[in-house]
């Protein structure tokens, strides 16, 4: 390697630092620094890069020597680790985002022939929309499907708990999961971008989007990052652009909330009955919300139809559709007793449809 070419790459601080981790140092030391020189050549040598991470993986003893980076002083892990990655159902996406996600598993499952052509799989991935629309759920799709751990980094948490430290601690976060093969989830991604702007310790913010932007450059290896942000209007225009691929996650349309009700075993004409007064939800909610209603069908002897809209009343404060709404208070008047003419007058309807309501939300 020429020697312009090597003190580009690491400073001399940092060549003393690899050879003395190397001579006397402990394997996971010298480990981090051989991810680092790894992560700098890769802009001008990923074969070498991809080599050197290579000999890292060989050995049996090193990676069983690795752990979860924590912080120097609190201890307290950095990363929330989830292995096997294990979900009860196939997950529900518009076939746009599914496609893409799709793509990305194939990618990395021929990865090496792309690698031999000189090309890389999909590096770095950028998941925005609103909350419970499945960007989480897609970090934790991608890690099942490629049998790799799932690391979870909130950097809202660590910005607030370690500010001060965040870049240090970032770096111990992007350093092994760049040395282990895994999908790793960072969480809140606009947290850094919400805190810009903020009159207090500034400097260190900017060296905070500094490293990650830097990060996500030089995304390399056999680990996924995953970026998720609810608030993809605060992120700088340049962090777009350095992600790989970025995915709209958009609140479910009608037709995925069928079949996501399929998914959880409801007939079909209860799954089109919900999915109707529940466009526009998220699947995060009337997951939540199918949890609940099975719970008190059960306990309390009711249909599951009439638990579940008595459970998005409660849950909603009352804030409803009109139709659910209307449903509720004939089911709730009919056990007070009143007859459905009663019921017919006191909400201006017809006879006939309080008694459709009724059997419908009776199970009868």
């Amino acid at each position: 390697m020429p020697e312009r070419l090597s003190r580009k790459i690491l400073s001399k601080a940092e060549w003393l630092a690899l050879f003395r981790d190397g001579l006397y140092g402990s394997k996971e030391a010298f480990a981090r620094q051989v991810r680092k020189l790894s992560v700098r050549l890769a802009v001008g040598d990923p074969e070498m890069a991809e080599a050197l991470l290579a000999e890292l993986r060989r050995d049996t003893a090193l990676r069983a020597f690795q752990s979860n980076p924590v912080d120097a002083d609190s201890r307290q892990k950095l990363l929330m680790e989830t292995y096997p990655v294990i979900l009860p159902r196939d997950p529900v996406w518009g076939m746009p985002v599914r496609h893409a996600l799709d793509r990305v598993v194939v990618e990395w499952q021929g990865a090496e022939r792309l690698r031999e052509a000189g090309m890389q799989p999909t590096r770095t991935v950028l998941l925005s929309g609103p909350p419970g629309v499945g960007k989480t759920l897609a970090a934790h799709w991608l890690a099942m499907q490629l049998n790799v751990p799932l690391f979870t980094l909130d950097l809202a948490t660590v910005m607030n708990s370690f500010l001060g430290k965040t870049g240090q601690n970032l770096r111990l976060v992007l350093d092994y999961a760049l040395g282990t093969k895994s999908v790793l989830l960072l969480d809140e991604f606009d947290a850094v971008a919400k805190r810009r702007g903020d009159d207090s310790d500034v400097g260190e913010l900017k060296r905070l989007v500094n490293v990650l932007l830097q990060a996500i450059d030089n995304w390399n290896g056999e680990s996924l990052l995953v970026a998720a942000t609810n608030h993809p209007e605060l992120l700088d225009p340049a962090a777009w652009r350095r992600f790989d691929l970025a995915l709209s996650l958009e609140v479910p349309t009608l037709d995925m909330v069928r079949r996501y009700l399929g998914e959880h075993g409801l007939e079909e004409d209860v799954a089109d009955e919900i999915a109707r007064s529940m466009e526009g939800e998220s699947l995060a909610n009337v997951e939540r919300w199918l949890r609940a209603a099975r719970r008190a069908s059960l306990l309390h002897g009711q249909s599951f139809l009439a638990a579940f809209y008595a459970t998005v009343v409660r849950e909603r404060g009352g804030k409803v559709s009109a139709k659910v709404d209307r449903d509720m208070r004939i089911l709730e008047m009919h056990e007070r007793k009143l007859s459905a003419r009663e019921i017919a007058r006191e909400l201006g309807i017809t006879h006939p449809t309080v008694q459709s309501v009724i059997k419908r939300l009776k199970g009868g």
